[in-house]
């Protein structure tokens, strides 16, 4: 009987002492379970902010398509966040493009002629940023600090710093074929802007929609520039012309000397 007793209270023990060690591992299980949770929200929050700079979210108040680009805005009317927006006299302009389509960096160049010449003729003063990145980690980029004559290579530090402290802020980052959509995300309230599109025709596209809608007079001021241009090419060809005009009189009259002679 009292074998029988203590042998009870042995396996009771060892009943008791088994239940603590499964709660121990279901609270160190637990644990683990929310380090990693917290440790995910913290990545996608992070991968979000350099993605896309505080522009992109859930859910936006305001949004048109155009062209099968979006436009996406939260606070503001999309008319009234791009009337703010393009009310500073300074824009940073922000070139983003992966290392490995470095090669491809021509492709911006429709973009960047539409932007020199409408931001030019509305008298703003532009800083334009090459920003070179590898999976959204900035390596370096190249600056002309707001010169057209001028062009800097920067470190990524650098870089940021120049991005941080822009008054008004346009990002264009290079098509990703893997987007859902184009889409122009504006922020009105920190004066950004940033451009995703899926495609180069919708990079041209995104571009046009976004000048025109801040200068519905684009297409007049655009007019005006190409014809100073025309004339401009024009006056050079007619001042080559006369400068060729005048080196072969010169020369006829040197060969017209030496027969002379």
């Amino acid at each position: 009987m009292a074998r029988a007793l203590v042998t009870a209270q042995v396996q009771s023990v060892k009943e008791i002492n088994k239940k603590a060690e499964i709660k121990k591992w279901n609270r160190k299980i637990t644990t683990i379970v929310l380090v990693v949770l917290i440790l995910s929200i913290c990545a996608i929050f992070v991968y979000n902010f350099f993605q896309g700079k505080n522009f992109q979210r859930i859910k936006y108040d305001f949004s048109e398509s155009e062209l099968g680009v979006t436009f996406y805005s939260n606070e503001f009317s999309i008319a009234d966040s791009l009337n703010i927006i393009k009310q500073d006299k300074n824009i940073t302009l922000v070139f983003t493009i992966d290392e490995k389509d470095i090669n491809n960096l021509s492709d911006f160049s429709e973009s960047i002629s539409l932007f020199m010449y409408l931001f030019s003729a509305n008298d703003k003063k532009v800083t334009q940023i090459v920003n070179v990145s590898n999976k959204n980690s900035i390596l370096y980029c190249s600056t002309n600090y707001g010169d057209i004559y001028s062009n800097e290579d920067i470190s990524a530090q650098e870089c940021l710093s120049l991005i941080n402290s822009a008054d008004t802020l346009i990002v264009l980052k290079y098509p990703q074929s893997t987007l859902n959509e184009s889409a122009i995300y504006l922020n009105a309230s920190e004066k950004n802007v940033l451009i995703t599109p899926k495609s180069l025709e919708d990079l041209s596209i995104s571009t046009y929609l976004l000048l025109k809608s801040m200068y519905p007079n684009m297409e007049k001021t655009l007019e005006s520039i190409y014809k100073i241009r025309e004339s401009l090419t024009d006056e050079t060809s007619l001042i080559k012309s006369i400068d060729q005009n005048v080196a072969d009189q010169i020369d006829q009259n040197t060969v017209t000397d030496s027969n002379l002679e």
